[in-house]
């Protein structure tokens, strides 16, 4: 499964530092910022990952973000910074939006639709990110399309069939 990797140690380094900094002087998650150093290093130990978004499979599960005593909203920090260091880091319509199963009554077991995350946004992002906190006890699969990969597809398989879409 090459979409599926372990954090750079660099990062993890970096995510760790920058965490111990803001325990030090706490700020709300989206005005915590990376400094062009900072980013510049994160892009560079990222290239396996970018080479995976953008020539591989579209996707990547990377896994744990393993800061030592990490606690949930430093979790979400840590995201944030990822974000950063990969890309033009954006908070949703509400800031870093919380995604919640709250019992019985939330049917989720049929699964999402596909669609566009973040679609509200004038100029959409390349990529979305989502940092799972707290695995489901069953279930909790997601399903990735990505829509460069189909229209690449699309266009060697069935190139006939693009002309519907312009």
């Amino acid at each position: 499964r090459p979409w599926s990797m372990d954090l750079p140690p660099a990062c993890v380094d970096l995510i760790t530092s920058v965490i111990e900094s803001w325990r030090r002087a706490p700020v709300p998650v989206t005005e915590l910022w990376l400094d062009a150093s900072q980013r510049s290093s994160g892009k560079q130990a990222l290239a396996e990952v970018r080479s995976e978004l953008e020539a591989g499979c579209g996707f990547v599960v990377l896994n744990v973000i393993a800061v030592q005593d990490q606690r949930r909203d430093e979790s979400k920090r840590a995201g944030w910074l990822f974000g950063q260091m990969h890309g033009e880091a954006r908070p949703g319509h509400s800031g870093l939006d919380d995604v919640f199963n709250r019992g019985p009554n939330l049917v989720v077991d049929e699964g999402v639709s596909f669609h566009t995350d973040a679609s509200f946004l004038r100029t959409p992002p390349d990529y979305i990110g989502l940092l799972c906190l707290l695995p489901a006890r069953r279930g909790g699969a997601n399903r990735m399309l990505s829509a460069y990969s189909l229209h690449q597809a699309l266009s060697e398989r069935h190139p006939h069939l693009l002309e519907t879409l312009y």
